[in-house]
């Protein structure tokens, strides 16, 4: 499942800041169109950021070396590794994405942490099973 988000001007009435994207929770947040507080949004900028990560106007700016990728898959691994986890934030992601999305995650990378620890937060809160073999 592929994540779209380029031309996003406004995220929770944050003014997106010019030649970045959003990443992780606020990039799923958004597409997914899920409803919740993202607290201290990530972004990636275009350019290079001095000390690889930066606190600017309530955003947490990292640099373009961070960029996951384009998929549900690239940008949850990115959210479970460099952002706080929000527990409302997952269940209502996991609740609105299909669960084959989910399964393609895991199955992807089976023995990566961020795979399995989806995997293991997904069942825990949705209380339905993965078939990941």
């Amino acid at each position: 499942m592929r994540i779209e988000n380029k031309g996003v001007n406004v995220f929770q009435g944050l003014m997106v800041p010019e030649e970045i994207r959003l990443v992780g929770w606020a990039a799923l947040s958004q597409a997914l169109a899920v409803k919740g507080p993202v607290r201290n949004p990530a972004c990636v900028s275009e350019k290079h950021v001095s000390g690889s990560i930066r606190e600017e106007g309530g955003w947490r700016v990292f640099d373009k070396r961070y960029w996951p990728g384009e998929t549900f898959g690239d940008h949850l691994s990115f959210a479970l590794r460099n952002e706080n986890l929000d527990m409302l934030l997952l269940k209502r992601i996991f609740d609105a994405v299909d669960a084959k999305v989910v399964e393609a995650f895991v199955k992807a990378t089976p023995t990566g942490i961020p795979s399995r620890r989806a995997w293991f937060l997904y069942e825990l809160m949705t209380v339905r099973t993965l078939d990941v073999r």
